[in-house]
């Protein structure tokens, strides 16, 4: 299935925080070629006249975040699970964290 994002021309100004959304389901979280978790097929996905291409997937995860509407939960620990946002976090931390329903969003 090709994605659905073409001709699409904008710029972000140093320090502006941009943000591509859409409804449940519409498919915005496939079809961006965010973090470089796909590549353009055509054109370029440039940041201060570079190419994403050229630029390190390290370096990008540190300017570009991905928000999915999923859960995911590494094939690990409960307490690896929890530290991974926090590393420094205390087992008092952890505890609070685990035991923190779940947030619902309207």
């Amino acid at each position: 299935m090709p994605f659905a994002l073409e001709g699409i021309d904008f710029a972000a100004e140093p320090g502006q925080l941009v943000a591509l959304v859409g409804p449940s389901g519409s498919g915005d979280d496939d079809d961006l070629p965010r973090a470089r978790l796909y590549d353009v097929d055509e054109g370029a996905v440039e940041i201060d006249d570079l190419d994403v291409r050229q630029i390190t997937l390290a370096s990008l995860g540190r300017v570009i975040g991905v928000v999915t509407q999923e859960t995911y939960l590494f094939h690990a620990s409960i307490r690896d699970n929890l530290i991974y946002a926090k590393p420094d976090a205390t087992d008092a931390e952890l505890e609070s964290a685990a035991r923190r329903p779940p947030s619902t969003s309207a």
